[in-house]
C-alpha cells in the first residue's frame, strides 16, 4: 500500500512541475534570456510603423554598420524580454510600451523617430 501511495505521489510531483514548466512558456529558468549589453529591435509583423522602420534601416544599411537582435513580440518568451528590458532601463509602461521598441545601452526607446535617432546619432548618420 505504502508503495503505491509513493508511486502515486511521484507522479503527482512529476506532473506539477511538467504543468507548471508548460504554463511559463517552456523557460528553464523561469525568464527570457535577457542581455543588458545587446542592443535589441522589438517589433510585429503587423506594425506599420515597424514596417517603415526597417525599410529605413535597410535604406540606411544599419545592418551592416552596427549588429543588434531584432525580436519579433507574438511569442511569450519575447514579451517577458521586452517587459525586462523595460524593467533594467526603469521605462514607464503605466501607459503600455509600443512597437517599434529598441532597446541599447541600458536605454530605451519607443516608436520610429527615437528608434532611427539612437542610430542616427550612433552611426553619426545624417
Amino acid at each position: 500500500m505504502s508503495r503505491n501511495v509513493l508511486l502515486i505521489s511521484l507522479i503527482l510531483i512529476l506532473w506539477l512541475i511538467g504543468a507548471v514548466w508548460w504554463l511559463s512558456g517552456g523557460q528553464t529558468s523561469g525568464k527570457a534570456a535577457f542581455d543588458p549589453t545587446k542592443i535589441v529591435f522589438f517589433y510585429s509583423t503587423t506594425c506599420t510603423h515597424c514596417q517603415a522602420t526597417e525599410a529605413w534601416f535597410e535604406e540606411q544599411k544599419i545592418s551592416e554598420k552596427i549588429q543588434f537582435d531584432r525580436k519579433e513580440i507574438s511569442t511569450p518568451a519575447v514579451q517577458a524580454e521586452l517587459q525586462q528590458a523595460t524593467d533594467y532601463c526603469k521605462f514607464d509602461t503605466s501607459q503600455g510600451v509600443g512597437v517599434p521598441f529598441l532597446f541599447a545601452e541600458g536605454k530605451c526607446y519607443m516608436g520610429s523617430p527615437d528608434v532611427e535617432g539612437y542610430f542616427k546619432q550612433k552611426l553619426e548618420l545624417p
